[in-house]
């Protein structure tokens, strides 16, 4: 039976960071501002510092998880982040973070693996896509499922600043119709997807008749596997009979080998070599008589 609830799957590219659920536990429920911009995407060091002050500017507490080498650029020698009204880590558990009960806001790259996430554990989306198909995703998000919307970049088009990261942040959490529209929209994708991964669903089915193709494939190779190997034996053991009945010069195969030789041999064939043979008799025949005729006449 499958466990929708569980968050324990998965697994992790670097050690995870200490005590940030320790941390969530000390903050109200649908308070906290989620931060990943993924494990290979990389963030403009100015992009960083718009977005860091942006989120000081809410006046919420966040968690942000950044590449090891970014983290130790910010903490310094001390290993703390001078930022305190939020916690930033080298790395953590994104499910299990995503489905806390504390988490209200998730801003992402729009990775596909991170929208999924997001939408199963029913969390609002604040985008900031990169590159690939991060744009496609973000737009997916605002303006098909409704559950989040899209940071815009300045005029310059360069990066995403503080006063938009705050304003995106403030609707998301807010009481207005937009954001109680993709508050509720959250809940409602939240529910499909997980009815989805259920047992009937439609993406355990389509996993299942998946896995269920596999196995077909592999039981259809294992026999052409053993067919070809019987056939190779069948064949050895042709060749084992012949060397025998070779070996004991056995007439029964050489008149078999004639047999077949003939059997092979085309009707024009056939026709060619009788024709050959009538026409190699005739020569024989006239030399045969021109002889005899020479012979005749230095007898005379």
């Amino acid at each position: 039976m499958i466990d929708p609830y569980d968050t324990s799957y998965g697994c992790d590219l670097f050690d995870r960071s200490k005590d940030y659920l320790a941390w969530l536990e000390n903050k109200a429920e649908k308070s906290v501002i989620y931060v990943s911009f993924g494990s290979m995407t990389v963030i403009k060091w100015k992009q960083f510092e718009e977005i860091l002050h942006g989120l000081d500017l809410t006046g919420r507490p966040y968690l942000w998880v950044v590449r090891p080498m970014t983290h130790n650029k910010i903490a310094g020698d001390e290993g703390e982040s001078p930022y305190k009204k939020g916690l930033i880590i080298p790395w953590c558990s994104q499910v299990e973070v995503l489905s806390h009960s504390t988490i209200g806001c998730f801003m992402t790259h729009c990775g596909w693996n991170s929208i999924l996430e997001s939408l199963i554990t029913g969390v609002p989306i604040v985008g900031v896509p990169q590159i690939s198909d991060q744009p496609t995703n973000a737009k997916l998000v605002e303006e098909v499922w409704q559950v989040g919307i899209r940071a815009k970049k300045n005029e310059e088009g360069a990066i995403v600043d503080r006063e938009e990261v705050r304003q995106c942040v403030e609707i998301i959490f807010g009481e207005e119709e937009v954001g109680q529209e993709i508050r509720k929209n959250t809940k409602k994708w939240m529910k499909l997807a997980l009815e989805a991964i259920m047992e009937g669903g439609s993406s355990n089915n389509n996993l299942e008749c998946f896995l269920k193709g596999l196995q077909n494939r592999k039981c259809q190779l294992q026999e052409e596997v053993i067919n070809k190997m019987e056939g190779t034996l069948l064949k050895d053991k042709e060749l084992l009979i012949e060397e025998k009945m070779i070996n004991n010069n056995d007439e029964l195969y050489f008149e078999k080998k004639r047999s077949i030789k003939q059997e092979r041999i085309a009707p024009h064939q056939l026709l060619e070599k009788n024709n050959i043979e009538s026409l190699e008799e005739e020569n024989h025949k006239k030399a045969k008589d021109n002889k005899l005729f020479i012979s005749n006449e230095n007898v005379g």
